[in-house]
């Protein structure tokens, strides 16, 4: 029983550790998403500016 006990909290804590790094990579993910999509905007407004000229 106590073993079980115990098996349960590491568990436990895992999970909460996989929950937390899963949450740090969605932030770092999401950051990336953001400056990619800024470049290409960025890139994307230099060539339309090349056209117009």
């Amino acid at each position: 029983m106590v073993f079980f006990q115990a098996g349960n909290t590491l568990k436990f804590k895992y999970f909460f550790l996989l929950k937390r790094s899963i949450t740090i990579h969605l932030r770092v993910y999401l950051m990336v998403l953001l400056i990619l999509a800024f470049i290409v905007k960025i890139v994307n407004y230099r060539e339309g500016q090349k056209r117009k000229s």
